[in-house]
């Protein structure tokens, strides 16, 4: 997941763009693209303090793409915040 900027002030919208890709652990692992037609990606900002800045989803394109855009409302904590990302569970069927 790439960001913009990395440093953001409330009122500011943010960027984020990041790919999906699934990891086979083992002696015979690999990097998997599985099918992603319709999937969408949920998503949610949690700032300095664990406070719940928004959250939402976003669709996530044929090659496992996704792109997201938020505003940082005022009155949003300063200091380290993160997006945590959940997917639903897709096969390669």
């Amino acid at each position: 997941v790439f960001d913009d900027r990395g440093l953001y002030q409330p009122g500011e919208e943010v960027s984020v763009k990041g790919w999906v890709r699934r990891i086979d652990p083992g002696p015979a692992g690999d990097v998997v693209l599985p099918d992603w037609r319709g999937k969408t990606v949920s998503y949610e900002v949690i700032d300095s303090q664990d406070a719940v800045v928004t959250k939402g989803t976003c669709a996530v394109g044929l090659l496992g793409g996704f792109d997201l855009r938020f505003t940082l409302p005022s009155g949003t904590n300063s200091g380290r915040a993160r997006v945590t990302f959940s997917l639903p569970n897709v096969t390669d069927e």
